[in-house]
Formats: C-alpha cells, structure tokens, sequence
C-alpha cells in the first residue's frame, strides 16, 4: 500500500525547482482570481435589475459554483502537493494582489444593473482565460497534472464567456418595472431598467443606464 508521501510524489513528479516556483506563483494568482470570482457572482446575483434576470441570476449562481468548488479548491490541493507557501492563499489581504483586479460593482438606487453586471463579468472571465492559457503554456510538458487540469479549467471559463456574450445580445431595454403601470407583464420592479413612465406609481424609479453619470 502507498504511503500518502507517495502519492503526493507521484502527483508532483519531478520539477525543475525553478519552474515549480513559477507555476505556484501563476497558482497563487488563478487561486485568488478564483475566489474574487466566485465572491463577486454570489454577492451580485441577489441584487440584479433588468430584462432576463432571473436566467442571469441562475447563471451567476452555476458560475460561482464552478469557481469554488471546481476551480478553487482544485488549484488549492495542486499548491499544497507542490509545496506552496500557505501565506499567500490564506491572508485575506493577499485576494488584493491578482493580475486582473476585482472589478466593484455599479449600484444604482440599491440594485445592480444587469448590463453594467455582464460587462464586469467579460471583463473578469476575459482575466481568466488569459490566466489560464499562460497557465497551460508553462506547465506544458513539465507538468501534466497541473496542465490537465488547467485546460479543463480554461474550457469552463470559456464557455462562461460565451454564455455571458449570449447573455448581453439578449438584453434589451424593456419599458416596464413590475408595477402595473406599463403592460409587458414583469412581475418584479428588478426586471427593468428604465422609469416608470407613470408619474404616480409608488415603486422607486430605476434609472435608464445611459441617464447615469458617473
């Protein structure tokens, strides 16, 4: 029976340690894009307003899932079996120093927008996708196991990017925010972008996104 040290060694195999320190440098970043990813989906997607969002907010959650439990976790078991230093996954402030900088929401009135949303998110999967193809280019032929993976990886973040591009040709300026007072039949004030052409409706006016100064 293999002793666990065994295992782990079979897992690593043998590194040059110059390259070794160079692709957990990379792990430490995708590791920390990954948890900036995954916190950005799940805090956003209860706060989305506009056409399509309950679709949108579904896919935010499916999105966050793949960052944390596929991905993250993942790209934490890798760093500890080629003996990474802990210190640069577990502060928090280290979620700071990424490639690509976690991009703030813009919060209009308490709520998201969802296109101003779906731009933050190419932009982030975008980040991703390069990260990961300098991943698979490094670690290409030296490195198998991380390389297997990260190219199972890149093809998740590249097909969140096309659902996101799907996402932004769907998204139209819908005329109506739930209230009663227009007659497309939303049921919910967040599925709107625009005002409500009503001057008397009680629900809170949600700006058109191109009224916005900012």
């Amino acid at each position: 029976m293999k002793t666990f040290t065994q295992k782990i060694n079979e897992s690593v195999g043998y590194i040059e340690p110059t390259v070794k320190n160079l692709i957990l440098d990379k792990l430490y970043n995708a590791y920390r894009e990954e948890i900036a990813a995954w916190y950005y989906y799940i805090s956003v997607s209860e706060f989305l307003c506009g056409p399509s969002r309950k679709d949108i907010e579904e896919f935010y959650e499916d999105a966050a899932k793949d960052e944390f439990e596929d991905h993250a976790k993942w790209i934490l078991e890798r760093i500890a079996q080629l003996g990474g230093n802990p210190s640069f996954v577990t502060v928090f402030s280290a979620l700071s120093s990424i490639a690509h900088p976690y991009v703030n929401p813009i919060v209009v009135d308490g709520n998201i927008m969802i296109q101003s949303s779906l731009e933050d998110c190419k932009q982030m999967e975008m980040g991703a996708i390069e990260t990961y193809k300098d991943l698979e280019e490094i670690t290409r032929n030296v490195d198998p196991v991380t390389n297997r993976k990260v190219k199972a990886i890149l093809a998740d973040e590249e097909e969140h990017l096309q659902e996101i591009e799907d996402f932004l040709c769907d998204v139209g300026i819908h005329g109506s925010c739930g209230c009663g007072c227009c007659d497309c039949g939303d049921t919910d004030a967040r599925d709107c972008e625009l005002k409500c052409p009503s001057d008397s409706c009680d629900v809170p006016n949600i700006p058109d996104m191109h009224d916005i100064e900012f």
